[in-house]
């Protein structure tokens, strides 16, 4: 019994001196050890941040390429719209004039 009490003492001085202890601000090396840890935090994010600039801009590029690629396209398809339009009016007129009747009009 004489050795439980020991025992219980003890484990209640220790608990009561980790506690005073526990109240203590932390030691420089600590500090340290904390800010260290935050500073690791900031520059992680701040990589993750550079590696997105790098991501977006490739993007951007990318898009601006196409955006080159669509604007050609469609200056080369509305030329192709504006010839076929011409040559089908040239077409009709010289139709027009030699005077046949039209595939499945009635004969005049």
């Amino acid at each position: 019994m004489k050795s439980l009490f020991t025992a219980s003492t003890i484990l209640a001085a220790g608990l009561a001196l980790s506690a005073c202890a526990s109240d203590d601000p932390p030691t420089f090396g600590e500090r340290l050890q904390n800010q260290g840890a935050g500073l690791e935090e900031i520059g992680q994010t701040w990589s993750q941040g550079a590696e997105k600039v790098r991501e977006g801009e490739k993007l951007v590029a990318k898009g601006r390429e196409q955006l080159e690629d669509g604007r050609e396209n469609v200056d080369e398809g509305e030329e192709l719209i504006r010839d076929g339009r011409r040559m089908m009016a040239d077409a009709e007129s010289r139709y027009g004039q030699t005077g046949a009747v039209p595939p499945g009009a009635p004969p005049q």
